[in-house]
């Protein structure tokens, strides 16, 4: 028996005008499914939340394989089919990927709309960054969008390609998002791997507005964490949990309230096999773990956590009973152009870390007389990095003597072979016995999570040597520090017949 259609001609005539039936019905759009057939589009429920509450500028922050990198193309495409006049733009992380996504998902979905439609809908498929339409409308691929109109962008896995094409970066951050205007909308979605360039600042200060009024100039955080998806569960088999794990879904459900089927965590053990590390950020659980550097790559991560759980990152006044130090590192003309200072303050065997602050593109005179000086610390000693020997070219004097011209007495740490490995080392055995004031020394933990090794560009491994980037100079000077403590500090308690006090104090130097 013949199936009736369900719609009467004149029914679908007014309801192909209706974007919302277009993308939810089932019958209008098809796509690729992951074993490679043509399937209805079926929007998942993270699809439908977004389409519902998208804005004029969207970030979304995903776990992998949650269809949104089709789903925006399917929006973007329905705006284009249906508006006159329309410019759609997107920016992959490489020209491949934006091929494979207009051939996978665009082109897919436009073989597939309604017969009817076809022919008000013709494309010539031989142009391989430009699909234009009889309306006037267009979708086009590119690196940069700087000299055009944009009325639709959308820039995938915007992570990597901060990652590996910083210039690129640059050039969408000032050239493609500006070619928006504000009325219009622009959508970032990306997987995430640490706490570093512009997709994480963006998160950060997008993170910030999710419950308050957006302007049409801020961007709508969207967050969806790998546990929401129902699929990402494996019941064939029973699997006997680790003890971290264990530790680490009790930790979501006291802290979260994220309670977990014995069917997710199956799935969980499953593919943490074979991701390690980066399962958080692949399939996070929750916002912070998305951003979360793995243990391998920073040099005091593990330290970090640990000061966290014994909760030693709180708020460290100033006490004014105890003389404070400073320990610096000097920026120099060119990038991350920071001049670093730390403020510490010592009782008995607690390093009390009082305050940071750091400035670009201000000479040291200045932030001596201007900014040190205005605090009302009483200073015990200065510590200054070996290189305040180096002579300017203008007058030919040393920084050291230009500061003790103006009173200022400083005492140097030197920097012999292997002294980084040294420092760091030193730092991680004194870790323990820090304090850090919860609000003046929050910047500087950050920038500690992203001290970390180099990369290899080509096979994406880290190498043994120091990456140096924006938190070079805080994380230097905090090694200048600890290496002044086990050199200079510790062995004057020794000379001085303090040997048993100074062990108490820093059991992590002893001998």
């Amino acid at each position: 028996m013949e199936e009736k259609p369900k719609y009467k001609d004149w029914q679908l005539e007014e309801l192909l005008w209706s974007k919302r039936w277009r993308l939810t019905s089932w019958m209008f759009y098809k796509i690729k499914d992951k074993q490679g057939n043509i399937v209805p589009f079926i929007p998942n429920p993270f699809q439908l939340y977004y389409f519902k509450n998208k804005h004029n500028r969207n970030l979304i922050l995903k776990a992998r394989q949650l269809w949104f990198s089709t789903a925006i193309q399917l929006d973007d495409l329905d705006d284009a089919l249906f508006i006159k006049n329309l410019s759609v733009g997107i920016i992959a992380q490489d020209t491949p990927t934006a091929q494979l996504i207009r051939k996978d998902k665009i082109e897919v979905a436009l073989d597939n709309i309604p017969d009817r439609c076809k022919p008000y809908r013709k494309y010539d498929k031989a142009n391989t960054k430009e699909i234009q339409f009889n309306n006037w409308s267009s979708i086009y691929t590119s690196n940069s969008f700087r000299w055009w109109t944009l009325q639709r962008l959308h820039i995938s896995e915007y992570w990597k390609i901060c990652a590996k094409y910083p210039d690129k970066a640059r050039e969408i951050r000032t050239g493609a998002i500006e070619s928006v205007e504000m009325s219009q909308e622009v959508t970032i979605e990306s997987t995430a791997e640490w706490n570093e360039w512009d997709f994480y600042d963006k998160c950060e200060s997008s993170s910030k507005l999710m419950w308050k009024p957006h302007t049409p100039l801020d961007y709508k955080f969207f967050f969806f964490p790998r546990w929401l998806e129902k699929t990402y569960s494996y019941e064939w088999i029973v699997v006997v949990l680790t003890r971290e794990l264990e530790e680490y879904f009790d930790k979501l459900e006291t802290e979260y309230w994220i309670v977990l089927t014995q069917w997710q965590k199956n799935r969980y053990y499953l593919k943490q096999k074979d991701l390690k590390d980066n399962m958080k950020r692949e399939y996070p659980s929750v916002y912070n773990e998305a951003f979360e550097i793995a243990t391998e790559w920073s040099y005091f991560q593990s330290q970090i956590n640990m000061a966290y759980q014994q909760n030693r990152v709180l708020r460290v006044p100033y006490d004014p009973n105890l003389m404070v130090y400073t320990c610096w590192d000097i920026g120099w003309a060119g990038w991350w152009d920071d001049t670093s200072v730390w403020f510490f303050q010592i009782f008995w065997n607690e390093i009390r870390r009082i305050d940071y602050r750091e400035w670009s593109w201000y000479s040291m005179l200045y932030v001596l007389n201007n900014i040190i000086m205005e605090k009302p610390y009483k200073y015990a000693k200065h510590i200054w990095p070996h290189d305040m020997r180096v002579h300017e070219q203008m007058t030919g004097e040393t920084r050291l003597e230009i500061a003790e011209k103006h009173w200022f007495k400083f005492e140097l740490v030197e920097s012999p072979p292997g002294a980084v490995s040294n420092r760091i080392d030193i730092a991680r055995n004194l870790f323990s016995n820090m304090w850090f004031d919860s609000k003046n020394c929050f910047s500087w933990i950050s920038k500690l999570k992203n001290y970390k090794r180099k990369r290899n560009e080509s096979t994406w491994t880290f190498i043994d040597q120091v990456d140096k980037n924006w938190s070079q100079h805080s994380a230097d000077s905090f090694g200048y520090w600890c290496q002044y403590i086990s050199e200079t500090l510790i062995p004057k308690m020794w000379k001085s017949n303090h040997e048993e006090e100074a062990i108490k104090m820093f059991p992590g130097l002893r001998g």
